[in-house]
Protein backbone atom coordinates (compact mmCIF):
# COMPACT_ATOMS: atom_id res chain seq x y z
CA UNK A 1 0.00 0.00 0.00
CA UNK A 2 1.34 3.32 -0.89
CA UNK A 3 0.19 6.60 0.21
CA UNK A 4 0.42 9.87 -2.34
CA UNK A 5 3.46 12.21 -1.83
CA UNK A 6 1.12 14.89 -1.45
CA UNK A 7 -0.68 13.19 1.94
CA UNK A 8 2.43 12.03 3.09
CA UNK A 9 3.65 15.82 3.48
CA UNK A 10 0.24 17.34 4.38
CA UNK A 11 0.76 13.98 7.41
CA UNK A 12 4.34 15.36 8.09
CA UNK A 13 2.95 19.19 8.34
CA UNK A 14 0.57 18.00 10.68
CA UNK A 15 3.22 16.08 12.71
CA UNK A 16 4.98 19.27 13.27
CA UNK A 17 2.18 21.45 13.92
CA UNK A 18 0.82 18.50 16.35
CA UNK A 19 0.27 21.22 19.69
CA UNK A 20 -1.72 23.74 17.84
CA UNK A 21 -3.85 21.00 15.91
CA UNK A 22 -4.58 19.49 19.87
CA UNK A 23 -4.93 22.73 21.27
CA UNK A 24 -7.52 24.18 19.24
CA UNK A 25 -9.41 20.17 19.56
CA UNK A 26 -9.07 20.57 22.82
CA UNK A 27 -10.19 24.19 23.34
CA UNK A 28 -13.16 22.91 21.01
CA UNK A 29 -13.93 20.40 23.26
CA UNK A 30 -14.02 21.96 26.59
CA UNK A 31 -16.18 24.69 25.33
CA UNK A 32 -18.79 22.05 23.69
CA UNK A 33 -18.73 20.45 26.64
CA UNK A 34 -20.08 22.85 28.50
CA UNK A 35 -23.24 23.25 26.26
CA UNK A 36 -23.86 19.63 26.91
CA UNK A 37 -23.36 19.79 30.70
CA UNK A 38 -26.27 22.60 31.04
CA UNK A 39 -28.15 20.82 27.71
CA UNK A 40 -27.98 17.20 30.11
CA UNK A 41 -28.51 19.35 33.04
CA UNK A 42 -31.65 20.85 31.85
CA UNK A 43 -33.05 17.81 30.41
CA UNK A 44 -31.89 14.86 33.17
CA UNK A 45 -35.41 13.85 33.78
CA UNK A 46 -35.05 11.91 30.22
CA UNK A 47 -31.53 11.78 29.56
CA UNK A 48 -28.05 11.06 31.10
CA UNK A 49 -24.65 11.01 30.47
CA UNK A 50 -21.33 10.15 31.38
CA UNK A 51 -19.49 13.20 31.70
CA UNK A 52 -16.38 11.84 29.26
CA UNK A 53 -13.04 12.19 30.91
CA UNK A 54 -11.39 11.90 27.34
CA UNK A 55 -11.69 11.66 23.98
CA UNK A 56 -14.40 13.71 21.52
CA UNK A 57 -17.43 11.56 21.88
CA UNK A 58 -19.96 11.09 24.18
CA UNK A 59 -23.07 8.19 24.62
CA UNK A 60 -26.04 9.22 26.49
CA UNK A 61 -28.93 7.67 27.33
CA UNK A 62 -32.94 8.02 27.00
CA UNK A 63 -34.57 7.31 29.96
CA UNK A 64 -37.79 6.33 27.87
CA UNK A 65 -40.48 4.73 30.09
CA UNK A 66 -42.37 3.40 27.53
CA UNK A 67 -41.70 0.74 24.25
CA UNK A 68 -38.18 2.69 22.74
CA UNK A 69 -38.95 5.48 20.02
CA UNK A 70 -36.81 4.09 17.22
CA UNK A 71 -38.26 5.90 14.11
CA UNK A 72 -38.11 9.43 16.88
CA UNK A 73 -34.80 8.01 17.30
CA UNK A 74 -33.80 7.14 13.23
CA UNK A 75 -35.14 10.93 12.83
CA UNK A 76 -33.09 12.58 15.21
CA UNK A 77 -29.76 10.63 13.84
CA UNK A 78 -30.81 11.50 10.14
CA UNK A 79 -31.47 15.08 11.34
CA UNK A 80 -28.45 15.81 13.46
CA UNK A 81 -25.24 13.38 12.35
CA UNK A 82 -25.85 11.66 15.83
CA UNK A 83 -25.76 7.62 15.87
CA UNK A 84 -28.46 5.65 17.34
CA UNK A 85 -27.67 3.41 20.11
CA UNK A 86 -29.03 0.60 17.98
CA UNK A 87 -25.56 0.56 16.18
CA UNK A 88 -23.79 -0.77 19.30
CA UNK A 89 -26.38 -2.95 20.88
CA UNK A 90 -28.09 -0.75 23.21
CA UNK A 91 -31.15 1.26 22.15
CA UNK A 92 -31.65 3.66 24.34
CA UNK A 93 -28.52 5.38 23.76
CA UNK A 94 -27.20 7.61 21.13
CA UNK A 95 -23.77 8.40 20.12
CA UNK A 96 -22.47 12.16 19.60
CA UNK A 97 -19.31 13.86 18.57
CA UNK A 98 -18.79 17.42 19.87
CA UNK A 99 -15.44 18.13 19.06
CA UNK A 100 -15.28 18.60 15.33
CA UNK A 101 -17.42 21.94 15.00
CA UNK A 102 -16.25 25.09 17.39
CA UNK A 103 -18.79 27.84 16.32
CA UNK A 104 -21.68 25.47 14.82
CA UNK A 105 -21.88 23.26 17.83
CA UNK A 106 -24.34 26.17 19.81
CA UNK A 107 -26.70 25.08 16.41
CA UNK A 108 -26.41 21.63 17.10
CA UNK A 109 -27.64 22.38 20.87
CA UNK A 110 -30.52 24.13 19.24
CA UNK A 111 -31.61 20.87 17.49
CA UNK A 112 -30.88 18.46 20.31
CA UNK A 113 -33.26 20.52 22.39
CA UNK A 114 -35.73 19.69 19.20
CA UNK A 115 -34.95 16.66 19.93
CA UNK A 116 -35.50 16.08 23.70
CA UNK A 117 -39.06 18.30 22.60
CA UNK A 118 -40.01 15.52 20.49
CA UNK A 119 -39.19 12.72 22.47
CA UNK A 120 -40.68 14.57 25.95
CA UNK A 121 -43.97 14.83 23.87
CA UNK A 122 -43.46 11.24 22.99
CA UNK A 123 -43.20 10.24 26.29
CA UNK A 124 -46.23 12.08 27.50
CA UNK A 125 -48.83 10.96 24.60
CA UNK A 126 -51.59 9.33 26.11
CA UNK A 127 -52.19 7.45 22.83
CA UNK A 128 -49.25 5.44 23.37
CA UNK A 129 -49.59 2.28 25.36
CA UNK A 130 -47.68 0.66 28.20
CA UNK A 131 -45.32 -2.26 27.44
CA UNK A 132 -46.51 -5.50 28.51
Amino acid sequence: MSNTVLGERLATLALHHHEAIYARARRIASANLSLLDAFFEAHRDMMSWVRPRGGMTAFPVAHERRRRAPVLRRRHAARHLTCTGDCFGMPAHFRIGFAASGERFAAAIGRLEEFAAALKYYLSSSSISQPA
